[in-house]
C-alpha cells in the first residue's frame, strides 16, 4: 500500500539512531548521503518506495569512484535494516525498489542511549540542507551528519562539545575542530563561544560552544520535481539539448544545462567563451536565477572575475589535470571532432601568471586569517575583564 504525504516543505526523515556511535545502528559518511537521496527520490508519490539505479544516484552525488562506494552503501543500508530490496548482485544499472521506513515506522520510535544522550526520532532535512554538504564532494555524508546533528540539537539549546563531536563523526578532536572552522567559514554553521568563567580553584575556563545552521540561500531555479517519471523526463531533455549543441565541452561537463546541479568557475569559462545559443540561454537562465540574492551576486561575480582570468592566461591549450582530451570542434560540421591527446605533466599546466595570482590569493587569505584571530583574542580579552570587574563588583 503506497503511503502519500502531503507537506509544504519538502525534507528527508533521517532517523537520528544513525548517531549511535559504538553500536551496530550507527552509519558511515556515505550512507547517510545515499539515504538521503533515497529519501529525496521518494517525494513524488510514496514516501515509503524509492524506485532508482546506482547510476542516477551518481548522477546526484559525484563522487570519485562514486558507483562502487554507492553499492557499499546500499548494502549497509540493508544491513542495518534502514532499507530493504531484494537483489543481491545491484550492479551500475539495476534498476531497484527499495522500501523507506513510513513515517509511524517504529525505527523512529526506538531509542538508542549512549551515555547520557539517548538517540530517537528524526530530523527533517532538505535540499538547501544537502546542497551546502554537497559543496564539498569529498565529505559530503560528513557535513551532512554535522548538519543534521546541529539541527537536532539546537532545538533544546545544547552546547555541543568537540569531545562529542568526534565520537558523533568518529574522528578525532582536531579533525573535528578543523570541519567546525571551516563550516563557519563558508556561513554554513553560526558557532556561539562559550563565555569564560572561573572555577573554584581559581582557573579560567570557557564553557562550551553553541551551534545553529545558519540562513542558507536558495537557489531560485525552475527545478523538477523529484518522481520517477519527472527524472526520466528531465535526463531525455538534456540528452536532446546536448545532441543540438554545437559546443563539444558540455559533453564533458553539462553542469550549465542541468537545473540543480554545482556550478564554478569553469561552467563560467564556458558560458562566457561559447557561440553555442543553446547553452548561452541556458547559462544565462541559471545565472539570472542565483544572483536573485545579495550572495549569489557575489558568487556569480567572483566566477566572472576567475573566468576572465583564466580566458585571458589560457593554459597554452593543454589538457586540464581532469584527464579529459581536448577537444576542438571541426568548421561548419558540428558533429566532427577531432581529438588530440597526449602526456603533460601537471606543473606544466599552471602558467607563471597563474601560480603568482595563486599566491597573491593566499597570502591575502592569511592575512585575513590572521587579522580574525587578532581579533577573537582580543574579544576573549575584553570579555574576560568585563567579567573580572563584574566579579569585583559583587564582591563590593
Amino acid at each position: 500500500m503506497n503511503e502519500v504525504v502531503e507537506q509544504e516543505e519538502k525534507f528527508v526523515r533521517i532517523p537520528m539512531k544513525m548517531f549511535a556511535y559504538g553500536t551496530e545502528h550507527y552509519v558511515t559518511d556515505d550512507e547517510i548521503a545515499v539515504y538521503y537521496e533515497l529519501g529525496f527520490h521518494c517525494w513524488g508519490r510514496d514516501v515509503s518506495v524509492s524506485n532508482i539505479n546506482v547510476e542516477l544516484l551518481h548522477a546526484r552525488l559525484k563522487w570519485h569512484n562514486g558507483k562502487n562506494r554507492i553499492i557499499e552503501a546500499l548494502s549497509g543500508l540493508r544491513t542495518k535494516k534502514y532499507i530493504s530490496y531484494n537483489c543481491d548482485a545491484v550492479k551500475a544499472t539495476t534498476y531497484l525498489t527499495i522500501n523507506m521506513p513510513r513515517v509511524k515506522s517504529k525505527l523512529f520510535d526506538e531509542k538508542i542511549k549512549i551515555g547520557s544522550t539517548t538517540y530517537a526520532a528524526w530530523e527533517g532535512i532538505n535540499e538547501t540542507i544537502m546542497n551546502a554538504c554537497k559543496q564539498d564532494k569529498a565529505n559530503t555524508g560528513k557535513r551532512l551528519k554535522v548538519l543534521t546533528y546541529v539541527l537536532w540539537r539546537s532545538k533544546i539549546r545544547y552546547r555541543t562539545s568537540y569531545n562529542e563531536w568526534a565520537n558523533v563523526l568518529q574522528v578525532s578532536e582536531r579533525t573535528a575542530i578543523r570541519l567546525m572552522k571551516r563550516l563557519k567559514e563558508e556561513s554554513i554553521i553560526d558557532i556561539v563561544s562559550g563565555t569564560y568563567y572561573t572555577d573554584l580553584n581559581g582557573n579560567v575556563r570557557q564553557e562550551i560552544n553553541k551551534y545553529d545552521v545558519a540562513k542558507l540561500e536558495v537557489e531560485d531555479e525552475n527545478s523538477y520535481k523529484p518522481t520517477g517519471s519527472a527524472n526520466h523526463r528531465k535526463m531525455i531533455k538534456v540528452a536532446e539539448l546536448l545532441l543540438h549543441t554545437t559546443d563539444e565541452r558540455v559533453l564533458k561537463r553539462t553542469n550549465l544545462l542541468v537545473y540543480g546541479s554545482n556550478l564554478d568557475v569553469e561552467d563560467m569559462v564556458i558560458y562566457m567563451t561559447t557561440k553555442c545559443p543553446i547553452i548561452k540561454e541556458y547559462g544565462k537562465e541559471r545565472y539570472d536565477a542565483i544572483s536573485k540574492s545579495l550572495k549569489g551576486q557575489a558568487l556569480v561575480e567572483s566566477w566572472r572575475q576567475k573566468a576572465e582570468i583564466e580566458i585571458e592566461n589560457p593554459s597554452k591549450n593543454k589538457v586540464k589535470p581532469n584527464g579529459h582530451p581536448n577537444v576542438k570542434v571541426t568548421p561548419n560540421v558540428d558533429t566532427s571532432v577531432l581529438i588530440d591527446m597526449y602526456i603533460y605533466d601537471y606543473d606544466d599546466y599552471e602558467s607563471p601568471e597563474e601560480k603568482e595570482q595563486k599566491r597573491i590569493w593566499r597570502e591575502r587569505r592569511e592575512e585575513q586569517e590572521r587579522k580574525r584571530k587578532e581579533e577573537e583574542k582580543e574579544k576573549e580579552a575584553r570579555e574576560f575583564r568585563e567579567w573580572l570587574k563584574e566579579m569585583e563588583e559583587m564582591e563590593l
